[in-house]
């Protein structure tokens, strides 16, 4: 959200897990490693710190030039455009050094994986057209008045909405649904695990906050990160209900952005944010009421 793994040894076998499966286990992967059971299992997942780590440096590095410029410490920046896409070498290595082939074979599966049923497809476009909906409606209610195009115009909303599914699928989804959901879930509940990533997510952000550049530094932070960590929520629900499509959480995370962003809730006047921020933790407490820690 931005306002964006054959038979080896006999002490471990690796196996390709396609993670639109779904294993009995309600357990999604790719390429898992499966450990001697008579050896420890380390407490912490260290390819997966080592990823987080990078994650954050390399778009912190690109945001951080132009923080430093605007302050007037600098007087160059890079690329803006680049921080995100600097996600796209972390994740690829990281798949390809824990999962091999395999590994980048499953993860070019779920990023693609387009075949699910129809009534998910519906619900990523729907909710989060309903949510800004609602959202801006109350907002208006409460504030006196709306906020339509103010953040971005309809039109310039529906062409962010067009190249952001691509960006997203390529970048943040790739690396927080592709990478990081799937090894967090092999350790924790899905509902914990999209916890713990919401929580990463939200900070991953906290440089945008620091830009007058960026819608992000028109809201309250803390409140952002509540936001991010519903939504969190709910993209794991979508992901663990169609069996694993990134691509399915793509067009979630570009449709609640550019919606957002038409209808204000992403703007100066927080009347429609913080109801946002309501509306959403009662969609992520609701599912999690229905689907308990499994989200499925």
């Amino acid at each position: 959200m931005t306002m964006p793994p054959r038979p080896a040894s006999p002490a471990a076998t690796t196996s390709a897990v396609p993670t639109g499966a779904v294993p009995t286990t309600g357990v999604t992967t790719t390429a898992v490693t499966t450990p001697d059971p008579s050896r420890p299992r380390p407490r912490v997942d260290r390819p997966l710190v080592a990823f987080f780590i990078v994650a954050y440096l390399l778009p912190w590095t690109v945001w951080g030039s132009r923080i430093a410029e605007e302050h007037g410490w600098t007087t160059w920046h890079l690329p803006g455009g680049i921080a995100l896409w600097t996600l796209m070498p972390v994740t690829l290595t990281t798949v390809a050094l824990t999962g091999g082939r395999a590994g980048l074979a499953d993860l070019g599966r779920r990023l693609v994986r387009w075949r699910v049923p129809g009534r998910w497809w519906a619900v990523a476009v729907a909710l989060p057209l309903a949510l800004a909906a609602a959202a801006a409606a109350l907002g208006a209610a409460l504030a006196g008045t709306a906020h339509l195009g103010e953040t971005l115009s309809l039109p310039a909303s529906l062409t962010y909405l067009a190249y952001g599914v691509g960006l997203f699928l390529l970048t943040e989804e790739a690396a927080w649904r592709g990478v990081a959901l799937p090894r967090l879930m092999s350790r924790h509940s899905a509902l914990a695990a999209s916890v713990i990533l919401g929580v990463v997510w939200a900070c991953w952000h906290l440089p945008t906050f620091l830009l007058a550049s960026e819608s992000d530094s028109a809201i309250p932070f803390w409140g952002f990160a509540v936001l991010t960590v519903a939504t969190s929520v709910i993209t794991a629900w979508l992901y663990v209900g169609s069996g694993g499509s990134v691509l399915l959480c793509a067009v979630w995370h570009a449709t609640v952005d550019a919606a957002y962003s038409y209808t204000g809730v992403v703007g100066h006047d927080h009347h429609a944010f913080w109801v946002a921020v309501v509306l959403e933790i009662a969609v992520a407490g609701g599912i999690v009421a229905r689907t308990g820690r499994s989200l499925r």
